[in-house]
């Protein structure tokens, strides 16, 4: 063990080095060598070399993806004991042509308490076209915002084909400008869902579908 003597010369040999902006000083000997350079670092800014620049960070808050938003909500939520939301539903082929993984996710979870409606998932546009063709669905979701090919574009695809023109499609997008909306649904969308999915907009969007279904007498 060195004498406080020099202790505090060590000490202050770590605090000059840090000033200066050295780094990986190694320090051996007393633990007290180590308290002074890990409180010498907090105390003493380390300028950065002027050719190098400085670096930043930041610390963001976790948050809820809609997946974990739609379980702490089922939850929450206690269901009557004959919630519309819970019934078995009519027999239904839903097309999602969506990219983001976690909206795939939440509309699986959601469709999965109407057991009648099978679910086909696209995260490609063109990819959905094709399975738009060969299944054709009773309803296609369409993401607004893909790779490749824009929303809008892979809509009018869909209703230019003859096996997919009497298709309705709903829109999905987080930016739902009245504008944008309008123009949508005047080129033919039947509806236009704002992100994150409301669960009973969604499942009032199915039983619409399925009652024109029923009316019309499309098979």
């Amino acid at each position: 063990m060195l004498h406080t003597v020099e202790v505090e010369r060590q000490i202050a040999q770590v605090r000059t080095l840090v000033q200066a902006g050295v780094a990986g000083y190694v320090l051996t000997g007393d633990r007290r060598y180590l308290t002074a350079y890990q409180a010498a670092r907090q105390e003493l800014p380390r300028p950065a070399p002027p050719s190098k620049g400085s670096t930043f960070w930041i610390e963001l808050a976790l948050v809820e993806g809609p997946v974990q938003q739609d379980e702490r909500r089922s939850r929450a939520e206690a269901p009557p004991a004959e919630d519309p939301a819970e019934h078995p539903g009519p027999a239904l082929t839903v097309l999602d042509i969506e990219d983001n993984l976690s909206n795939l996710r939440l509309v699986e979870r959601v469709l999965g308490r109407r057991p009648g409606v099978r679910l086909i998932t696209a995260m490609r546009p063109q990819l959905g076209l094709d399975l738009a063709a060969d299944h054709r669905p009773d309803l296609v979701l369409l993401d607004l915002h893909l790779p490749d090919m824009p929303g809008e574009t892979v809509l009018r695809r869909l209703q230019a084909d003859p096996r997919t023109a009497g298709a309705p499609v709903a829109i999905l997008s987080a930016g739902a400008r009245p504008g944008l909306v309008q123009r949508l649904l005047e080129q033919g969308a039947r509806a236009f869902l704002t992100k994150p999915l409301d669960v009973r907009e969604l499942l009032e969007l199915l039983d619409g579908v399925a009652a024109d279904r029923e009316t019309t007498g499309r098979p």
